[in-house]
This record gives structure tokens, sequence and C-alpha cells, in this order.
């Protein structure tokens, strides 16, 4: 019996060990998508009120995409500490990863726990997600873009791995699927900043002469060996005259999708390590500059927005709903139809808010001194609560052109219009017959106080006039006793005094 346990308890042991707590949240079927909205919320409500990160990376198949990810949690796992990379994390601590030439993730998959980190000065949740492959064998090109248009979708912080260099063909595939990207983001300038942020990561870099390894962006390069390094980011995105006009449109699309492009280009991991991946570590090289690489996402951090606004694990969640409901048929939605579904549900729940906004004002003057009064003075009340109402709204949503605005101010105005003539005015007049049936019994008890008052002067009249009396009556009595005690004395001298105190009384 024993024995039997020791073997039932390895076994459980084992199950535990090797079961990886990532959850696939896109399913990809030989012939239909499926967002799994189940594994997504019980991942998003873990951290229903944090703002969110969600950090992607995409690329082809077997280029060491979940092998990166596994540094991050490092990071994420030891908040920064100063020997996080050197830290140690078990099979089931991590995204599934090996080398070879068959594919490891299928779909996309989230990490089960959220990171909570800090951004400038406030927790904020890190979300990983670690997406298969693209453009391998077994893939359609419906399922590459469903998979990258769903991780467009999701992403604040997109990363993009590629091999030695950046070519014309990945840029187009970059500007097609960003398309999601801008069907979710606010097209006023204004909000440039809300966008998510997008890095190219180059691998086995080829152009090791002309440019330095690290991060390469547009401000910023790398100043490593080379006594006058190039910056691979103007390479790429500076308009030239070398540039054909339609390419020189696609490098503007794409930096117009995104808050910043950046890139980082790292050199070959060496040969050791990819023979054998599990026995042999990278070179040191390639090492100092995953560190690096590490450091840099982690320090640009941008939390996921639907337009301008923030969103929450909770506020996320109900979109993630409206966007698994859009893929339940068999062909992945275009960016258009993402784009109308999440402009709509941001402005019905503009609109929600604002019109509760309105009600809740209205339930403060209902039960304050500035109800009940008369119609004429409560409708006063209306105009300038619409006009913040129609305000609150407004800054609510960045999504929707002037008009589908108009649309929503039009039907808000309406809601609100029959919610005051149905409610609020009733309300007010309820709320002016007690006030009226107040100040009646308030008039009728201050008669009853007066007619009281009166009474009660009248009695304390009676009261004294009583006194008087009963004072008379005593000094009558008492001079009739002396009167007769002397009369019963037959002494004279005494009954003259007593007649002149009588007649003094």
């Amino acid at each position: 019996l024993c024995s039997r346990l020791k073997i039932l308890l390895l076994l459980h042991c084992l199950l535990f060990t090797s079961k990886m707590p990532a959850l696939t949240i896109l399913e990809i079927h030989e012939k239909s998508f499926e967002i799994n909205f189940t594994n997504f919320s019980s991942v998003l409500d873990k951290v229903p009120d944090l703002p969110i990160v969600i950090i992607s990376l995409n690329g082809c198949m077997r280029e060491g995409k979940s092998y990166i990810h596994s540094y991050f949690m490092r990071y994420l796992k030891n908040e920064g500490r100063p020997h996080w990379f050197e830290s140690v994390l078990a099979d089931n601590e991590m995204f599934s990863w090996r080398s070879g030439s068959t594919r490891e993730t299928v779909g996309i998959n989230i990490w089960s726990e959220p990171f909570i980190t800090q951004q400038n000065g406030r927790d904020v949740a890190v979300l990983l997600l670690d997406c298969q492959g693209l453009f391998d064998p077994s893939t359609t090109y419906a399922q590459n873009a469903a998979i990258y248009a769903f991780s467009s979708l999701l992403s604040s912080v997109m990363i993009y791995n590629v091999k030695t260099k950046i070519e014309e063909d990945l840029l187009q595939k970059i500007l097609l699927f960003s398309d999601y990207t801008d069907s979710i983001s606010s097209k006023n300038p204004e909000h440039q900043d809300t966008k998510p942020y997008f890095l190219f990561l180059l691998r086995d870099f080829e152009f090791v002469e002309e440019f330095d390894y690290g991060f390469h962006n547009k401000k910023e390069r790398p100043k490593r060996e080379l006594e006058n390094p190039g910056n691979y980011f103007d390479k790429i995105f500076t308009n030239t005259e070398e540039i054909h006009d339609k390419n020189q449109a696609v490098r503007v699309a794409i930096q117009n999708r995104y808050k910043d492009i950046g890139m980082f280009v790292m050199p070959h991991p060496g040969g050791k390590f990819i023979r054998d991946s599990r026995k042999n570590p990278p070179e040191q090289d390639f090492q100092n500059l995953l560190k690096e690489l590490v450091v840099h996402i982690m320090s640009h951090l941008v939390t996921k927005r639907i337009g301008k606004e923030e969103v929450s694990g909770k506020s996320f969640k109900t979109t993630v709903k409206h966007w698994a409901d859009l893929c339940k048929d068999s062909n992945f939605p275009v960016a258009e139809t993402f784009a109308e579904t999440t402009t709509r549900l941001q402005n019905d729940q503009a609109s929600t808010m604002a019109i509760e906004t309105f009600k809740m004002k209205y339930t403060r003057i209902l039960y304050s001194d500035h109800s009940g009064v008369s119609d004429e003075e409560f409708r006063k009340t209306y105009p300038p609560l619409l006009k913040e109402v129609i305000e609150t709204y407004k800054s609510s949503r960045s999504l929707g052109g002037e008009d589908l605005v108009a649309d929503y101010v039009s039907k808000l105005t309406e809601k609100c219009e029959l919610y005051f003539e149905e409610h609020c005015l009733a309300l007010n007049a309820a709320n002016r017959k007690i006030k009226e049936q107040k100040l009646s019994q308030e008039e009728e008890r201050k008669k009853l106080e007066q007619a009281r008052l009166e009474a009660e002067n009248k009695f304390n009249k009676l009261q004294a006039a009583f006194r008087v009396v009963e004072l008379l009556s005593t000094t009558l009595n008492k001079g009739f006793d002396m009167a007769i005690a002397a009369r019963k004395a037959k002494n004279v001298k005494h009954l003259k005094p007593l007649m002149n105190f009588m007649s003094y009384e």
C-alpha cells in the first residue's frame, strides 16, 4: 500500500510540475479561429482595477521568441533586482521553448499570472503573449493573418522578431496587419502618445560593419565599437530620394500607427547554442545585449488603450468579449469590422456613463433644498446640466467621426430629456406637494401654538384673580374671627382697631 501511495504521489508531482501555466487565447483550427474568452478573462479577473500592459512577441517560426520571453519573466519575477538575469526558472515557470525545426507554440498563449510592476510611480499589470511563429509550412495565410491581427489588437508593446535585416516585403506585411492596431487607436493627432509601442528585434544582424549592436530609433543610436556607426532606423525609415514614393508612403503609414518605433540589433547567439540550447548558453555578447533588450522593454512600458482611454483588467474584459463574439464565424474579421464594433462599444459605454452621471446629479438635486420649487424654476437646472453631461460623453470617447458623435449626442439628449420630463419633473412636483403640506402643517401648528399661548395667558390671568379673591377671603375671615373673639371678650377697645382695620382693608 505504501509503495502504491508513493507511486501515486510521484505521478502527481510529475503531472503538476509538467503542467505549463500558459493559457491559449487564440485557438487555430483547420478552418476556423476561436478566441478563448474563458482563458483570457481568468487572467484579466486577477487585475480588475489595474491598468494593463500587454507585451507580445511575433515573428517567423523557430526564431527564439519563447526563449526571449523567459528573460522577461526573469526580470518581472525578480522585480528587476541586480541578479535577475542569472536567476533560474523551472520549465513550469516560463513559456515552453526548445531548439529544432518543429514549431512549439500554436495560436496565441497568455501567461496565466499577471506581473505587477511600477510605471511612473503606480502599479500596472504586465501580461505576456507568446505567439505562434508565422509563415510555417503548416499555417495558411489566413491563419497567419489571424495570429498577427489578434496580437496587434491586444498588444500595447509589440515586438517583431526578424533575422538578419528588414526587407521591403516585411514592411508591407507590417503595414497590412497594423490596420488592426489603427482600427482601435484615436485619430486625433493630440493622442499620438496613447498608441502602442513597436520594436523590431533584429537577430543575427548582417551589417555589423555599418551599424553597432543595440537600440536604434529616430533620436538615438548605440556607440560601441565602430568609430562612426550608422543609425539603422534612419536607413530603413528616413525618406530619401533612393526610396520609391510608394515605399515611402508605407513607412509613413507604419510610423503613424504607433507611438514610437525602435530597432534592437543583436548578434548571432553562437553555434553551440543553436546545436543544443539546453546545454549551452548563448555567447557572452548575445547575453549582454539580451539583458539590455529586456531592460529597454521594461523601461518603455505602454499601457493598453482603446482610443485614448486607458483600460483596466475589468474594462478590457468587456472589449475582448465583443471581439470573441465577432470571431465565432470561420473567417477572421477584417480590421474595419473590429473598428466598427469597438467604436460602437466605446461610444455606448461613454454614453451610458454620461446618462448615469445625469441621473446621479438629478438625484442629488431632488434630495436637496433646490427641489420642490415651481416647474418653471426647476426647468432652469436642465440646460447647464445637459451641457455638462454631453461634455462628459465627449471626453470619455475617442473613436468615431463627427457624424457618429452627433448621432450619440442626439440620442443622449433625447434620453436625458425623457428622464427629466417623466421622472425629475414628477419627483419635483411630489416634493413641492410635500413642501406645501409641510408649510400648511407648519401654519396650522403656529395657529395652535398661538391659541395655546392665548389660553395659557387667560388661565394665568384667572389664576391671578383667584389669588386676589383668595387673599380677600382670607383677610375677611381673619377680621371676622377677630371681631367674634372681641365680642366674646366684650372688649370694646379691641373692637375699634378691628373696625379700623376692616375699614382700611
